[in-house]
């Protein structure tokens, strides 16, 4: 059996610092779209939207991780995710156009690391980014759906 030398990840912009997923967790990215706010959210619960008919949780994973919020802008967009464990689809707000990478292990043993309740910072393209723990994500969010 061979083993896998490199994953194909997104490289997902926020304010301050980036996000890093594998690929194959992100469904699509689309536009900003309109949000449907929610009263007495959490801060990093950005509403809900519509997507093809389907009601889709939006996260500010900046509120989240305490970085400066975006301003609106034309190069915003949404990644929508799949929620490993919940079955539903998440949608994280992007700062811009979002990268994709090639990563191997050599590249994350060459980077420092520091771990946060939300999952792994690392340097990516000479940027902090964060490798998000997607089960903690998801419990987070466990009861909002």
């Amino acid at each position: 059996m061979s083993q896998v030398s490199q994953v194909k990840c997104l490289h997902l912009p926020l304010r301050g610092a980036a996000l890093l997923l594998p690929a194959a967790v992100v469904q699509e990215i689309v536009p900003q779209v309109a949000v449907q706010p929610m009263e007495s959210q959490a801060p990093w619960h950005g509403g809900w939207m519509s997507l093809r008919g389907q009601r889709v949780l939006t996260l500010s994973m900046e509120a989240l991780l305490d970085l400066e919020p975006s301003m609106p802008s034309l190069q915003q967009r949404v990644a929508v995710i799949h929620d490993i464990d919940n079955a539903q689809l998440l949608a994280l707000r992007l700062f811009a156009l979002p990268r994709i990478r090639s990563i191997g292990a050599a590249d994350l043993l060459q980077s420092s690391t520091q771990t946060c309740q939300w999952g792994q910072w690392v340097s990516c393209a000479d940027q902090r980014t964060l490798i998000p723990d997607l089960i903690a994500i998801s419990a987070l969010v466990r009861d909002l759906s």
